[in-house]
């Protein structure tokens, strides 16, 4: 990726400011990211308020009696981690923090039990008031994965019930509320009562993304595709079923994933796989792959891979030494997204997640990829085959090349 304005200039002439957008864009922070190795360690300081109009700080959870809990309080008290990222509205005053209450780890059966009774519920939705408030949180995304995942059959009518308490308790305070769902469009049509929710949301993320196995090299997040494992399926049950567009931000993930695959297959997507490929430097998580580590890999390997841009289903694959086959996202699979958000009028994306783009800028703009989402959507750049021009008052064009190459690669 080339940067075509000099950063200094553009500095100097006030051009750190946040994007001027009518979209959200909603940017996971993950706290526990500063305990990678070395030059990965992830802090607040690390985050750009401005490219991203919501930071949603992760993870919260539920204790055993069904209250509000942070399971990172040792850690948050220890490096005033909450406080630190507060503190960066003072850069940005638009910038909004929410909350992130959930996530893989939360046992829904806690949730399932608390969201049984009204009392319990209020209960449960009082404590995490209280702490937003003291904290001085904008709001709260609650991320209740899979209701009825432990056999519980009331969870459908349970948890539209507590998104309707949480949202009228929330706007007496002020409080923003939304909430994140599973991509499975046929989870979904079993366990979400999606013409009451849309009642009682500012927002809902659609996890549009993670539709890899161990079995076969896919995709993780297509925009297209056969079946269900694609994000316009994920996006087209929530409207076929009468979520407005206004509503729904698309999940968008800078996670990738690579397989190992027999040479007789030509590193074709769908073929066998008979293991997963480790990890990157900096992500360092098993068969994660960030994109602050497949973009240096990419580099690395330039003359051992082969890189791909399925144009049809909005995807991109590398294949490297015939052998590894690692799907992720590039500038051009980004710019794709984007732009089915703004054909289809959606609110805007939730990215998951800030520490895995290459806030190292190692292998060009930091952030390249929040930052590309974020020109697309901001209405002073004009975006257009991989160059994004912001025009000033002095029609004066600052313009950013986004991708090199016709597969989406920033390498050159």
């Amino acid at each position: 990726m080339k940067v075509l304005a000099i950063f200094l200039i553009l500095a100097f002439f006030g051009y750190l400011e946040a994007a001027e957008t009518d979209k959200m864009i909603n940017c996971y922070y993950h706290v526990r990211s500063f305990k990678r190795f070395g030059v990965g360690k992830f802090v607040p300081e690390n985050i750009d308020p401005f490219s991203c109009t919501h930071i949603s700080f992760a993870f919260f959870g539920i204790n055993e009696t069904g209250l509000f809990k942070d399971p990172n309080k040792e850690i948050n008290l220890e490096h005033d981690f909450i406080r630190r990222t507060i503190h960066l509205k003072f850069k940005n005053p638009k910038l909004k923090i929410y909350a992130v209450l959930g996530g893989e780890k939360e046992k829904g059966q806690t949730f399932s039990e608390m969201a049984a009774s009204f009392e319990l519920r209020q209960k449960f939705i009082d404590s995490t008031a209280t702490f937003l408030q003291r904290h001085a949180f904008d709001g709260l995304d609650f991320r209740w994965l899979y209701p009825g995942f432990y056999g519980a059959l009331a969870d459908r009518y349970n948890y539209a019930a507590l998104v309707k308490q949480f949202k009228e308790t929330f706007d007496l305070l002020k409080l923003d509320f939304g909430i994140t769902v599973s991509g499975n469009a046929s989870y979904a049509e079993k366990w979400y009562d999606v013409p009451l929710l849309v009642k009682y949301v500012d927002f809902i993320n659609v996890i549009s993304y993670n539709f890899t196995n161990g079995d076969l090299a896919v995709y993780d997040s297509p925009l297209y595709g056969e079946g269900e494992a694609n994000a316009n399926a994920s996006i087209s049950f929530w409207l076929e079923s009468g979520a407005p567009a206004s509503l729904l931000n698309m999940g968008i993930s800078l996670v990738g994933h690579a397989f190992l695959v027999e040479d007789k297959y030509k590193g074709k997507p769908n073929s066998p796989s008979f293991g997963m490929y480790w990890t990157g430097r900096i992500t360092y998580k098993y068969n994660y792959w960030g994109y602050v580590d497949a973009c240096q890999f990419a580099s690395e390997m330039s003359n051992q891979a082969q890189f791909v841009f399925d144009t049809s289903l909005g995807a991109s694959y590398m294949l490297v030494s015939k052998k590894i086959w690692m799907s992720y996202h590039t500038p051009r699979t980004i710019e794709m997204k984007i732009d089915y958000v703004l054909e289809r009028g959606l609110k805007g994306i939730m990215v998951w997640s800030l520490e895995y783009d290459d806030f190292l800028g190692r292998c060009g703009e930091k952030f390249h990829l929040v930052q590309f989402a974020s020109r697309k959507l901001d209405k002073r750049y004009q975006c257009s085959s991989g160059r994004c021009c912001r025009i000033s008052q002095q029609l004066m064009a600052m313009c950013y090349r986004e991708y090199v190459h016709d597969d989406g690669t920033t390498i050159v």
